[in-house]
């Protein structure tokens, strides 16, 4: 099945995508590195907040990027139309020490794009950011 987004769609989808590229980090074996721990309301709170503001700076703050990276100047603008973002901490699954995954929903996607999106998580610096997504189911 062949699914088919509008300009819009297609445009939130690559900002939503562009870290899956770039988050390339080496990182020690899961048995040597001790269990990240479950995202909070607090922390997720704060990624859709950055992702819903609007402001580049902000985006940067919770999507992983390699520090060159080039980000869209519409893309903040576009993450900011679709928001808010409500991301599902029941949803929320380890897939090893350092990586997991959350569902999120846009209140406001663009046409034909689908609202609910599961979010790859990867727990850098003492947080967890967002390294690639994709339409959930």
């Amino acid at each position: 099945m062949r699914l088919r987004y509008g300009a819009a769609a297609v445009s939130l989808i690559a900002v939503l995508a562009v870290a899956a590229c770039t988050a390339k980090h080496p990182g020690a074996a899961p048995s040597a590195m001790p269990s990240a721990p479950a995202l909070t309301g607090e922390r997720a709170s704060a990624m859709a907040a950055g992702l819903s503001s609007g402001r580049e700076p902000d985006v940067r703050g919770v999507v992983l990027l390699s520090s060159g990276q080039a980000l869209d100047p519409a893309a903040a603008q576009q993450l900011q139309a679709a928001g808010p973002i409500t991301f599902d901490l029941a949803s929320f699954r380890a897939v090893d020490a350092t990586h997991a995954t959350v569902t999120g929903r846009f209140a406001n996607p663009p046409d034909g794009t689908p609202a609910v999106w599961t979010f790859d998580l990867a727990w850098v610096g003492g947080a967890w950011m967002i390294t690639d997504t994709e339409p959930a189911g």
